[in-house]
């Protein structure tokens, strides 16, 4: 618990504390069943609570004896490390959870992490995310658009967001009547809607894990594939 297997080093008072305050908590849990047991347990000579003439002295004896810093008990070197690595928390600050571990490696969260596997790993999300466009525009090619005729949705709307993509006529998010009414095929759109946002997820890991600096997350999570407006 306080030996770090991957760095081979001793765990950090950040690393440890969390696993001491939740070893206390549920070493406090069996203390109260100790006391207050609603069956009893006979093989460990522990009454049940209508056994127990009173509750409030049996937990405060349990108490003294096993949940005291002064006490000769596991819950006693609980505490005095847990008051320890907070102390020690407060005094050097919390430490960079990423750090290098030599030119090739990085360490995150005391996982040794070879730099040469980040490569394969933001390589594999880009072809994933290609994958996913390719998948929204129908297997045809990703058509060319003019970034200075896109106009912002909230304050207007624009002609240019069409594009020259063709769904299958089995994909087709909608037919034009006779009379030019628009019918939508709700399953369809529900396909296309369910990979839009598979693939708006897939972009943005790949914006993350291969442009450098991280994002700021307001400016990652708006951005929005607009539905195009399909020939039929």
């Amino acid at each position: 618990m306080g030996i770090d297997a991957a760095a081979g080093t001793l765990r950090g008072a950040f690393a440890y504390t969390p696993t001491l305050a939740a070893a206390l908590w549920i070493n406090r849990l069996l203390m109260l069943e100790m006391a207050v047991s609603l069956k009893g347990w006979r093989g460990l000579k522990i009454p049940a609570k209508e056994d127990i003439s009173s509750v409030k002295d049996c937990v405060d004896m349990i108490r003294r004896k096993y949940l005291c810093l002064s006490s000769y008990t596991l819950t006693s070197s609980i505490l005095s490390q847990l008051a320890m690595g907070r102390k020690l928390n407060k005094a050097y600050g919390r430490p960079p959870n990423i750090y290098w571990a030599d030119e090739d490696t990085i360490v995150y969260c005391s996982m040794l992490i070879p730099l040469a596997k980040l490569q394969l790993l933001a390589e594999g999300v880009i072809a994933e995310a290609e994958e996913a466009l390719d998948e929204l525009t129908f297997g045809g090619p990703l058509p060319d658009i003019d970034l200075s005729l896109i106009a912002d949705p909230l304050i207007g709307t624009s002609d240019s967001r069409k594009s020259g993509v063709n769904a299958p006529k089995d994909q087709r998010l909608y037919e034009r009547g006779p009379n030019g009414a628009i019918n939508y095929n709700d399953r369809n759109v529900k396909n296309y809607l369910a990979k839009e946002k598979r693939g708006l997820r897939k972009l943005m890991v790949a914006m993350q894990v291969a442009s450098g600096q991280p994002a700021r997350k307001p400016e990652l999570s708006s951005i929005k594939i607009w539905a195009s407006v399909y020939l039929v």
